[in-house]
């Protein structure tokens, strides 16, 4: 509406200047901006378990340095893990679920 209106009362060169204005201003906020996270789904295999367990183990993984998210589903034997590529301790996960994978052999 408000284009049509510059448009009909003041031109189009009143349109090309509103709207290079609103680009100025979203560069600014643009830049403003911090760039997200480099985020990656991971996909680890882990023995079936109960949900009770695989609940409790994807607290413990998301609690792990640079794990944003994560999601064990226990009847898959499966984790999936969104992580921070700049900062996740890999080796941390790994080990984590060999103790979980550990503690299932031997129950």
């Amino acid at each position: 509406m408000l284009g049509g209106y510059l448009l009909q009362h003041h031109g189009a060169s009143a349109v090309f200047i509103f709207c290079s204005i609103l680009i100025g201003v979203w560069l600014l906020l643009a830049m403003s901006m911090e760039r997200p996270p480099a985020v990656r789904t991971r996909l680890f295999h882990v023995r079936e378990m109960a949900a009770e367990r695989a609940t409790e183990l994807s607290k413990q993984l998301a609690r792990l340095n640079g794990v944003s998210e994560a999601l064990v589903v226990g009847e898959e034997g499966i984790a999936i893990l969104k992580v921070d590529m700049r900062g996740w301790d890999e080796a941390a996960v790994e080990k984590l679920i060999e103790g979980e994978q550990e503690n299932g052999v031997s129950q």
